[in-house]
This record gives C-alpha cells, structure tokens and sequence, in this order.
C-alpha cells in the first residue's frame, strides 16, 4: 500500500467510524438504503434479497474490519477501486449474460476471452490481488457473523449464508472455504503467472487461436479435459499432447496449460469436492451417468488427482498477489437436530439405515415392526370398509405423499451432515429431503391404502427418487447446452427433470436408491400377507420416462409384479362411460382385484390418475379452513360429487432457507398434522395425502367412533351419536331421538325415536365423514347436548372383503318391541350400510 492510499486510508476510515457506527444503529431499525460513507459501495450492490440495504446497515462492521487492516494491504480506497474496476464488472456481467442466457455460454466466453488482453487481465487480477483477497480475509470473517445476526435488515441474506452449508463439510469454517478455497483459488486459476503472461491470459490465447466463435464448445474445450485424460497420459495430455479421450476413446487433443495445471487444480477440485458432498457422487462419475456411450468402456474420469507430481519442461509458475494468509479451517460441528422426522404416538423396533459406505446412519423403525394400537386397526378397517362398500368416487382412501420417499430406504439419511451447523434459532432453517419416516410396508400396516411412488429412468433403470427441475429456464438451458456436448459421445439420456434424483440432493447417493420393481415388490409381499386388502398405486413420472420412452416398461412392472390382482383398464372404462355413477372398491375385491395402478397418463396396465371420476382436483391446504359455499364449492371445486377425485397434500420437504419449489422463504404452508386433517377430512376429500405418517396421523383421520368404542358388541346394543360427533355403543343409554337420511338432498332430520322416519327417508347412519359431519351439524342445531341420538350403524365392520351376503344389525326397541323401520319410506332397497347394489358382496 503506498503513502497516499494509507493516508486516506486513515482519514477515511477514522471518520468513517465515528460517523457510522452511531447511525448504524439507526438505519438497522429503518433498513435504508442509503449510505454515506461507503456509498460508493452500496451504490453498485444490487438490490436482489435486499443485498445493498444490508450491507448499508452493516457499514459499521465494515468500517471496523477495514480501520484493522490499516497497516495492511487492504484499505477503503482498495474497496472503492474494485468496485469502479472496469474489468472486474465485466467478469460479472458474463456470469450474468450466462444466467441470463445460458445456451449462449459458448459464444458469450469466447468473446470475452477474444476481448482481453495484457491490460485488462491485469486490471481484473488488481481486482484480486488489489481488495478481493486481502479485504476478504479481513472482512468476511466479521461480516459474515454480522449478516448472519442481522435478522431485521439482512433476513435474505442471511437466509442465502445459511445455505452454503450445503456445500460446506460441517467440520469446515465458511470463512476458509469462502477465502481461501473460493477467492484465493479463483485468483490462483485465473492471475497465476506463466512466463510472463497470467494463466489465464495464456489459456484465453491460446483457445481463442485454436477454434473459432462458431465451433468453441465451452464445455467441450474448457471443461471435459479435466476429465477425459486417462491413466498416464494426465501430464503429457496437458501439456498439448494427443492422448487417448476416455469417454469417446478416440485420439484427442487439449491446449498446453503447463505448470498453470498446478495452479487451477486447488479452484477446480473445490468445486469437485463441493459437488460430492452434496451429492455423495464424483464429478465425473455423475457426468458419465448421463450419456449412454458409443464408444465400449466409454467414460469420463478423475484427471486432476495424478496430476500433482506433473513437471512440465521449460515452464515454471508463480502465485499471483494478494493471496489471503489461510483462516481457521477449521469449525467444531454443531448439533443441531430439526426433530423433522420424529414420529407420535409410533412404537416400533429401531434399526440402523445406513449408507452405502456405513458413513452415516439414522435410526428408523424396522420394516414391519410399528405396533398399531387395536381400537385405532380395527376403527380405521370399519371406516374403510363403509368407504370401499360405496360408490367409487365417494370413497376416502387414506393416502401418503410420496409414499417411498422414506428415511426407511436411505432418503434424508445424509440430511443430519447438513443440519448440525445451523443456527437452532432458526426454526425455518433446516434439511429435510424426505417425506416419509415409515417404511411402506409400515405405512400399509397403520392404515394407509393409496401409495406414490415417484418413479424415475436414470442410471439405465427404473428408479424411485424425488426430483424436478425448479422449474428454471436458467437451470434447463445450461444443462440442454451439456446435453449437446455430451451428445458427441453417445445418447444424452439426462435432463433438468432428473435433479434431485441424478445427481441426488435426496439424502442418498443415486445408485443407492430403490429401484422401482423393488418398491413394487414391497407392496405385493405386504398383499400376500394380506389377501383380502385393496392398495392404489399410483406412479408419479416425470418427463424423463415419456423422453426415454419407459411407458412399456411401466406396464411391464405392473403386470409382472401384481398380474390378475390388478383392477382391469376395462373395468374403469365401464365406470368411465357411466359417468362414475356406480361400482365400488368392495366390487372390485370380490372380482379378485387388490390393485388399482395409476400413472400420470394412461398406459396399457395403469389408468390415469387426472382422469379418475371425470377428473382428479387439487384441493391445496390454503383452504383448509373455508367452508363450502351452498352448491358445495371450496375455491371452485365441488366437494362430496362424482364428477371429482379431490386429493389435498402438503409438502414438508425444505431445502434450508429454501421451500420445496425452490423459493427463499420463511412461509410454510399448513401441514397435515393431527390439528389439520379433521378440517379436510369432514369434506369427504377423496385422498388427504400425508407427509410423515405415523399413528398419531392416523387417529386424526377417524371420524367414526370414539376412542374404545364400541365398548359393547353384545345381543341388543346400538349406537348413538354424541355431542362430538363421534359414536358410541350402549344397552341402556336413553333413546331420545333417531337419525334419518335423505339421500336425494344430502341433509338428516332428527325425530323423536319413537316416530318413524318421514317419507324418503332412511333410519340409516353416516357412511362418511361428510354425511357424519351434516349430522353432528344437525345434532348441534337442535341443541342435543347428551348422548341420545340413536343411528343405525352396525357394531363391527361387515360385508366385503368376505364375498358373503351380510346383514345390516337393526336397532330395536328396549322391551322386545318390534323392529325400528330401518328402511320405511326409504327409497333405496339396498341396506344403508352398503350403498351400492352388490356393495357387501352377491346375494
């Protein structure tokens, strides 16, 4: 630092401190924009996540961290150059054109690298050398713990530090990785001196001399020749030598990078290592796992590593300036545990899920091991039965979201590595890659009956794993522009549809996870235990199976794993024609069918799910507290119709600071909990899918009776409704009045129970939680406050799935009196218990 930046130096960061540090205080309450003193520099920050009214009130920290560096090489002038040098904001204009427009990425660094010179790589390594380096050794350090706590004017920012915990071991300090491997490694790659030129003036030079702007490929010429260089030749392949190229195993040839390989190892291997982290896979292997190769034994591999003993005649390289000392590398991991993955009111047996590598564990419930309370079985196998005894689109089926995207399997094993450096103040920060705890098996054994499985081609099978694009224009057009490179060396069989899954950000390494068959598997061995259960499975595809035509092979799973016990296309296309009218999940089973296979088209085995009952609805959780308008409609959907399959999920997976869409936000929706489901289970919605089942979930999906009941089965009990809506078994309790039921207008009467019921009426009781709900409403507005409405329901579950005639128990009088008239006046010959023709099996 010379005589004159030193100076300034001094006078402005003293009266920089003694101007800003008190109004500091000020502006964190205002969260202004506005700053005086380092104007210049908030002035040229973006307003994105609200980055420059962060920094302007955190001058004081700046100003601090600066006037303790005065006798250093980094001073506030050093700070005011980098952010009027030229060269600096014309690298970050590229980065923001490549955003911008990332299937230009090749055009776009071709003509940057044809547009530097001397000067200007010199100018941009000033930048570095300059403020980059010796400031953010001196600063970062401070300003990080600064935004990290500044939770009113840095809420985003703060928010975005977190997430670098995702490519941060938990045992490395930020402040080392951002420095040290990041900035100093970005400088070494790029200001490094070869000769007398910077490596990356000579790498520029020479790639600008050997191709075109019309035939440059970036990915091909700058980036896979780190990665196709084989065994021995990682030298000589380097230095501008033909070798033979892994993945195309053809002759090939690269610049002469020379000893500047030495010096953009350390920034490439960062991004490497930051990568397998993430994901558990290597680079390199990840990319290989995207392109099905022409060429035999075709594939891309680790150059760099053997690299390190390299000598390269005549060329010698030297460490640019302003290279910051090293920080502390090291951090003591934290111990912060979300708990997103406990389980209520679920007693099992605890095993270790571990990965591949037996790095990391968790402990899970071993498949098959919950114990299910015996009045929660048997009232959730009542409830169903009543469900799967009527009409199909009437039917609630109890649902999981994502069903095999569980902790059982692997999923969100590696979510623990990534969680224990956050700040346990902050409830909305944290890693949870699965939605499942419970095994499937588990999940069937609780109650649940409608399964997801997310199924996907990659690694040249059907696999189960969650993943999606984000649905970014940025993200696809990057990867369609890889897509095109790799695309010389065979079938380019990837796409932006399969992040998440390939590479994994699921918790579990990609080859790891559950091939497909193997979940299906898992359902039919839990059937084969249970003959007479019925399960929908429903494949959620992604684009990647229509792209890579995996349709038959989708048909092939169905039928292979569950042959006849899948319901017939046909069978649904007769329900289809009828308009949804009639059938029920009860018929099916009688006719030896315990599958109903749904994908996201219709396929040769499997039907559509957006087709069921004239079309499937997503009823999202933001309505959960609406009530249905007088002709039945919650935001436009009409509940409790055949016209309707009406599903409702809430997604409870986080990426941090991030929701599941990708979004930075500290909103969450309304999760399916015990609080919740009963607001959307009274609606009769069709599948109420939920994330984390477990038995507590469970319970809060009965509608039926009251815990322990019934309490009686004997010769002469009946049930009555009380002042909650639930039911109870008695002999003895007085019998104030009796429900009856109108089908044709959807609405109870309650009379004297000594009255009959009124013409076109039924002494009848609910059937499911919406006509369950209509009269405990009825219930309510007569003011019966004990437990004396007597309903016709019967003590224990009858009918399918035993395909005998059953009989519906009629309540009669105390006395030996004659039977009530269950059906008098009724304008249905069918029992009230099985509301179809058929419903409870041939007569």
């Amino acid at each position: 630092m010379n005589l004159r930046r030193f100076a300034a130096s001094v006078f402005v960061g003293v009266l920089g401190l003694a101007s800003t540090v008190p109004h500091m205080e000020v502006q964190a309450q205002e969260c202004t924009a506005k700053e005086n003193t380092f104007g210049f520099l908030v002035n040229a920050l973006p307003a994105d996540f609200g980055l420059n009214t962060c920094v302007a009130n955190n001058v004081g920290t700046i100003a601090l961290a600066v006037a303790s560096t005065l006798f250093s090489s980094c001073g506030v002038l050093d700070i005011y150059d980098l952010v009027k040098n030229e060269d600096f904001k014309g690298l970050i204009s590229l980065f923001k054109s490549i955003a911008a427009t990332p299937a230009d990425i090749s055009p776009l660094v071709y003509k940057y690298m044809a547009a530097q010179n001397d000067d200007s790589v010199d100018n941009l390594c000033d930048a570095f050398s300059g403020a980059l380096g010796p400031c953010g050794e001196k600063v970062i350090s401070k300003l990080l713990p600064a935004f990290l706590k500044d939770d009113v004017c840095c809420a985003d920012i703060s928010d975005l530090i977190d997430l670098l915990n995702i490519v941060v071991p938990a045992d490395k300090s930020m402040e080392f990785f951002i420095v040290n491997e990041l900035i100093d490694g970005f400088n070494r790659f790029l200001c490094s001196k070869k000769g007398d030129a910077s490596c990356g003036l000579d790498m520029f030079s020479q790639l600008t001399k050997m191709y075109t702007v019309e035939n440059f490929d970036f990915f091909q010429h700058m980036v896979l020749p780190f990665m196709t260089i084989g065994a021995g030749e990682e030298c000589s392949g380097l230095s501008g030598n033909p070798y033979k190229d892994t993945a195309s195993q053809a002759s090939a040839t690269t610049i002469n990078f020379g000893c500047c390989v030495h010096q953009m190892r350390p920034f490439i291997q960062t991004i490497q290592a930051a990568v397998k982290y993430v994901t558990s896979d290597e680079t390199w292997d990840i990319v290989s796992g995207m392109v099905s190769f022409k060429a035999p034994n075709g594939g891309f591999v680790d150059t760099l590593t053997e690299t390190k003993s390299c000598e390269f005649d005549g060329d010698s390289c030297d460490d640019p300036k302003g290279m910051a000392d090293d920080l502390e590398m090291t951090r003591d991991p934290g111990a912060k545990n979300p708990g997103k993955n406990d389980l209520i009111d679920t007693d099992c047996k605890l095993v270790d899920k571990c990965s591949g590598d037996k790095s990391v564990c968790s402990q899970v419930c071993d498949r098959g091991s919950v114990a299910v309370p015996g009045w929660l079985k048997s009232t959730l196998a009542y409830q169903r039965n009543l469900a799967f005894s009527g009409p199909f689109c009437y039917a609630q089926i109890p649902a999981t979201h994502n069903s095999a995207i569980t902790l059982a399997d692997g999923f969100g094993n590696r979510d623990q590595l990534f969680n224990k450096n956050l700040n346990p103040d902050k409830w909305w920060s944290y890693l949870k890659t699965n939605n499942q705890v419970l095994s499937m098996t588990d999940q069937l054994d609780i109650g649940i009956r409608f399964l997801e499985i997310d199924t996907h081609f990659f690694l040249n099978d059907l696999r189960t794993g969650h993943c999606g694009s984000l649905g970014s224009e940025t993200v696809a057009g990057f990867f369609g522009t890889l897509g095109k490179t790799l695309g010389n060396y065979g079938t380019y069989n990837w796409g932006p549809e399969l992040l998440g899954c390939f590479p994994s950000i699921s918790g579990i390494k990609a080859s790891e996870q559950p091939l497909t068959k193997d979940s299906l598997d898992e359902i039919k061995a839990w059937l084969n235990a249970n003959p007479t259960e019925f399960v929908v499975v429903y494949l959620d595809t992604g684009a990647d199976i229509k792209r890579s035509d995996k349709f038959g092979a989708i048909d092939t799973l169905f039928t292979d794993t569950f042959g006849d016990l899948l319901v017939p296309l046909k069978a649904l296309d007769d329900l289809a024609k009828g308009k949804w009218a009639g059938g029920s999940i009860n018929e099916f089973i009688n006719a030896g069918h315990q599958v109903l296979a749904l994908a996201n088209a219709k396929t040769g085995a499997a039907y559509s799910l957006y087709d069921m009952c004239t079309a499937e609805k997503d009823l999202t959780v933001e309505f959960i507290d609406d009530l249905p308008d007088a002709k039945r409609l919650i935001n436009g959907i009409a509940i409790y119709s055949n016209t309707n399959w009406i599903r409702s999920w809430s997604e409870q997976i986080r990426y941090i600071s991030l929701a599941a869409s990708g979004t930075l936000t500290r909103k969450f929706p309304v999760f399916l909990d015990a609080e919740s489901i009963p607001k959307y289970l009274r609606w009769n919605l069709n599948l109420i899918a939920l994330d984390n089942a477990d038995v507590a979930k469970m319970a809060a999906l009965v509608w039926s009776w009251a815990d322990k009941e019934p309490s009686t089965t004997e010769a002469g009990a009946y049930v009555l409704m009380d002042a909650n809506g639930r039911w109870v078994a008695s002999t003895d309790a007085k019998k104030g009045s009796r429900a009856c039921w109108d089908s044709a207008k959807l609405a109870w009467s309650i009379v004297a129970f000594a009255k009959g019921c009124p013409a076109g009426t039924a002494f009848t009781a609910p059937t499911d939680p919406y006509q369950n709900y209509l009269l405990h409403e009825a219930l309510k507005a007569q003011k019966i406050a004990d437990t004396s409405l007597v309903i016709n329901a019967t003590l224990t579950a009858v009918g399918a799935p035993t395909p005998v005639p059953s009989v519906v128990a009629v309540v009669t009088d105390a006395g030996g009196s004659a039977p009530a008239q269950a059906d008098t006046n009724s304008t249905s010959q069918a029992s009230p218990f099985c509301r179809t023709e058929g419903g409870c099996g041939p007569k």
